[in-house]
């Protein structure tokens, strides 16, 4: 246990610590633009079937983006976007348009902005992945109508996933979520009209809580503020109360008291996600880093699962483009660290999700590769055929508690490294097949 002095010294250096001051900053006046509170009421909640409908998304977009709409923000809001996205801050705004299609096609573009030099396409994809030939089509559609203009594509996801597309840039709607922020406190409300003011804060409610991983994002710094400072934050219980044995020091209830102050706003979003979430947030956060640093790619990732692969299996195999089980990824393949929590283990394994009805066949013949494998033992998911999981290893028993320590996540990595390997040169051995599935299903 913590001395009652060395709380005091943990205490006073926090204090000195300038990224939290302005954590704190950041949290404030997001929670004084947005006045977020429990139970509020918001539009966009109330009318939850428009929360991942592309076209609802995109109007709005577009009527906030437009100048001359009715909002009252001018081109704050478009020019913030195009400064922070693409760097444009010196051209005229001439016309933006929905659901766009070509002089000499029937395709549909999402979000289309001309301005004097220049023209912006923006393919927007909430629940759904995109098309075949989708985004290759727009940029000949937008070479063919605008020769003269130069052609900027953007790629808007949830989580800023890659593009099939080299012409596109990625996109998150933490990104829109950020500029919002930016917007709102640019623009104090008593200059909005009263409606616009209520529905950028409820859309930018909306994006916070519900859209991809712009919470996560958004909290990222409250997460590494208590992670810096876990041993001081052991004064507080799992709802960030004082727990019993500070109710005996007035020291210590001085300190906590003094924390609330100081840092009212990050405690807020620290109580809203609780002790135990916060530690999960933690683990998922120094996992990818983990794996980032020896080169793996993330392929989905939350607080109980993280997925990755290699990056020669990203360039030969996995076509992130196609449509499958996956609920919040496109890799037909992917390793995965799944930590049980209620068993208190982490479990290590490679899945292959459930496939459309056109993967079939490329599934079936990356089965077959696998079935080489040394040590290959296939695992029905919750008895689920069409879910397989390979090599599934339940013997990584270190308790998770011990996983906020760097070091045991390094070791961790380490322990499964050479299975990742072994699946590696198979598929390496395998790559001009694995180029001929892919190929058969683009």
């Amino acid at each position: 246990m913590t001395s009652e002095n060395q709380f005091v010294d943990l205490f006073q250096n926090l204090l000195k610590d300038q990224k939290a001051k302005q954590a704190e900053l950041k949290y404030k006046k997001f929670y004084e633009v947005t006045n977020i509170q429990k139970n509020d009421i918001n539009l966009f909640s109330i009318l939850s079937s428009i929360k991942n409908n592309e076209i609802v998304h995109s109007q709005f977009l577009s009527w906030l983006m437009n100048p001359k709409e009715t909002h009252n923000l001018g081109d704050l809001f478009l020019k913030q976007f195009l400064s922070n996205v693409l760097g444009i801050d010196d051209q005229d705004f001439i016309n933006i348009e929905n659901e766009k299609t070509g002089t000499k096609s029937s395709k549909k573009i999402d979000i289309l902005i001309e301005l004097s030099n220049s023209i912006v396409c923006i393919e927007n994809k909430i629940d759904s992945n995109e098309g075949k030939t989708q985004l290759s089509d727009y940029v000949d559609i937008l070479r063919k109508d605008y020769p003269l203009k130069e052609h900027k594509f953007i790629y808007l996801t949830p989580t800023g996933q890659e593009p099939s597309n080299e012409n596109y840039i990625k996109l998150s709607y933490y990104s829109i979520f950020s500029i919002l922020v930016e917007t709102l406190n640019t623009k104090p409300h008593e200059f909005f009209k009263l409606k616009t003011s209520d529905l950028i804060r409820d859309y930018t409610i909306l994006i916070y809580q519900d859209i991809g991983d712009t919470k996560h994002k958004f909290n990222h710094d409250a997460y590494e503020l208590y992670f810096k400072n876990k041993k001081l934050f052991e004064i507080f219980d799992e709802k960030f109360n004082i727990t019993e044995f500070v109710k005996d020091s007035p020291k210590l209830i001085k300190i906590a008291d003094t924390l609330y102050e100081e840092f009212e706003h990050i405690f807020l979003i620290l109580n809203e996600i609780g002790k135990s979430n916060v530690e999960k947030k933690i683990v998922e956060k120094l996992t990818i880093e983990h794996l980032e640093k020896e080169n793996f790619c993330i392929t989905y990732c939350n607080d109980s699962y993280v997925r990755f692969i290699t990056k020669t299996m990203k360039e030969y195999f996995l076509n992130p483009s196609l449509r499958n089980g996956w609920k919040n990824g496109r890799w037909l393949f992917s390793f995965e660290f799944f930590f049980s929590y209620a068993k208190d283990r982490v479990e290590f394994q490679a899945v292959i999700p459930s496939t459309t009805k056109e993967l079939k066949q490329y599934r079936s013949n990356l089965e077959q590769i696998i079935k080489e494998i040394e040590g290959y033992d296939k695992h029905p998911f919750w008895e689920n055929p069409n879910w397989p999981h390979y090599h599934k290893n339940t013997d990584l028993n270190l308790p998770l508690v011990k996983y906020d320590d760097s070091k045991e996540i390094y070791n961790l990595i380490s322990l499964v490294k050479p299975i990742v390997d072994t699946y590696d040169n198979k598929f390496e051995n395998y790559k001009n097949e694995l180029l001929s599935f892919k190929e058969k299903v683009k």
